[in-house]
């Protein structure tokens, strides 16, 4: 996971290379939901979980109000790495629908494409 990071400058611009360091005991988390919000100079990222209820029945079902969603991580990131981040998202998410014989997405009026 090396890469080349950014550069300095003072005499001159130098190249530094940024060696990537995953601790072996981080615990992965699973996110399905992503609220963005942006202030002068940063952007948030709210990694959210949804606790959705074990539904056993229609009745259970029409009778939820409401879903609670928990941060599981807050990541505060400058504009210009902001900018990295959506730029690789976007190449890594275009190789991924290249890989996959078949990618449904939701059409607003809840319809698929396929």
């Amino acid at each position: 996971m090396d890469h080349i990071g950014p550069s300095f400058k003072g005499d001159g611009e130098k190249f530094v290379k940024i060696k990537n360091m995953v601790p072996e005991d981080l615990a992965p988390i699973f996110s399905d939901n992503l609220i963005i919000r942006h202030e002068r100079g940063v952007f948030h990222l709210y990694f959210m979980l949804n606790q959705m209820p074990l539904i056993m029945t229609p009745e259970e079902a029409q009778a939820i109000e409401e879903v609670v969603s928990v941060c599981m991580a807050h990541v505060i990131v400058s504009p210009e790495q902001m900018e990295r981040n959506v730029k690789a998202i976007n190449e890594n998410f275009g190789r991924f629908k290249d890989s996959v014989s078949v990618v449904t997405t939701e059409k607003e009026d809840g319809s698929n494409d396929e």
